[in-house]
């Protein structure tokens, strides 16, 4: 079986690195750094899995996340929301917007692995069956 892959959309560097080292062997990873990337490498990668962050130069989370559930081709893809937006209003934005998750920043990166893993299971589980 392949690794799955996981697209991580993070505008911050650091954050990128902290996922990409706390969950290496879980997948791999792709990384881009603004909505606009994120959104044709979604459509081109066709990850397992993307992490997405809010607060992205050029297109926001939002709309990244509009974009990945109004495309046929993309539509079922588990999207995990990791941002500093912790308000109970960005949580139900999620919600509502078909993210499979959402955490807040900071994390730990046992809960991320955690989530992680929940989502690539129940992905594989949902193709299984």
């Amino acid at each position: 079986m392949n690794a799955p892959v996981i697209l991580v959309i993070e505008d911050s560097p650091v954050i990128w690195r902290l996922i990409r080292a706390s969950c290496e062997d879980m997948g791999t990873f792709e990384w881009e750094a603004d909505g606009v990337t994120g959104l044709s490498a979604v459509r081109r990668v066709m990850p397992d899995l993307v992490i997405l962050d809010i607060g992205l130069p050029n297109l926001d989370g939002w709309g990244v996340l509009a974009g990945i559930r109004t495309n046929r081709d993309t539509a079922t893809i588990p999207v995990l929301v990791l941002t500093a937006h912790a308000d109970s209003a960005s949580r139900e934005k999620a919600r509502t917007g078909g993210a499979q998750a959402f955490m807040t920043k900071p994390f730990r990166p046992s809960d991320l692995r955690t989530t992680i893993g929940l989502i690539l299971d129940a992905t594989r589980d949902s193709t299984s069956s």
